[in-house]
């Protein structure tokens, strides 16, 4: 599936070289990783609360079972909170051409956008170990006015984190959601394009580029049209690039 990811180009306050988070970012590009963040480094304060539902009902089929009830509900909760503190999101969305996220996550487009083709099978390692593809789910976002509703019998727990209010629809997101945060790695390939923002500096944009040719992934520029608020982009030349300056080489002295 077609999934893009927005990014920002940060830099370090004191010297205004790269900020480590930005060459993290590149070396996940270059090793084919990406970063499941934890709950608490989302911009959401929202992110993962719920209420129990059909509680009574639930409640009468563990009485008829011989179950403890309130032992039950304890530990969907806890189990819950637990992934609450430990669980791992990536959040993706299948538009490239929205002008608030552009504005909100690539710093005013000064930074860049990413188009992936991507499933849960394609997501082979974390933290450099090998996981079965079992371990990433895959859930496109819904969006409402009220809290998620789960039942004590329900063990999906992860359903909960594919849920966010409307004022967030714009953003059209789907979400990679495992038990941990951290890198994970996917298969080699995954990477089409790199798209930059209209506002992208120069020498970032030689930077992105070669990483580009190296994955060979194709880059694109973004334009304003000049009579309607949308964006439109043009490709980028790659051959003539590395014909300047050896891609591959200027990666390898950044990074190597």
């Amino acid at each position: 599936m077609i999934l893009f990811k927005y990014k920002s180009i940060e830099f370090a306050p004191e010297d205004k070289t790269y900020s480590t988070s930005f060459l993290r970012d590149c070396r996940c590009l270059l090793n084919n990783q990406l970063w499941f963040s934890s709950l608490k480094y989302l911009n959401d304060p929202f992110e993962g609360v719920f209420q129990i539902d059909n509680y009574a009902s639930s409640a009468i089929k563990l009485f008829k079972k011989n179950i403890n009830i309130k032992k039950v509900e304890k530990l969907k909760i806890d189990v819950i909170k637990m992934m609450q503190d430990t669980c791992g999101i990536l959040s993706l969305t299948t538009d490239n051409q929205n002008l608030l996220m552009w504005s909100h996550y690539t710093n005013n487009q000064k930074g860049y956008c990413l188009e992936f083709d991507l499933e849960p099978g394609n997501f082979i390692g974390y933290n450099n170990k090998k996981i079965n593809s079992k371990n990433v789910n895959f859930k496109k976002v819904s969006y409402s006015n009220t809290y998620p509703k789960t039942s004590i019998l329900n063990s999906d727990h992860k359903m909960i984190f594919g849920f966010k209010s409307k004022c967030w629809n714009y953003e059209k997101e789907y979400r990679f959601i495992s038990n941990n945060s951290g890198l994970y790695t996917h298969n080699d390939g995954c990477l089409k394009t790199i798209y930059l923002g209209s506002e992208c500096d120069f020498i970032d944009e030689i930077l992105l580029c070669s990483i580009a040719f190296v994955k060979g992934a194709k880059v694109y520029k973004a334009k304003l049209f000049s009579d309607k608020f949308e964006l439109y982009f043009l490709p980028y030349d790659l051959e003539s690039l590395n014909r300047k300056i050896n891609c591959q080489k200027f990666v390898e002295s950044l990074f190597n």
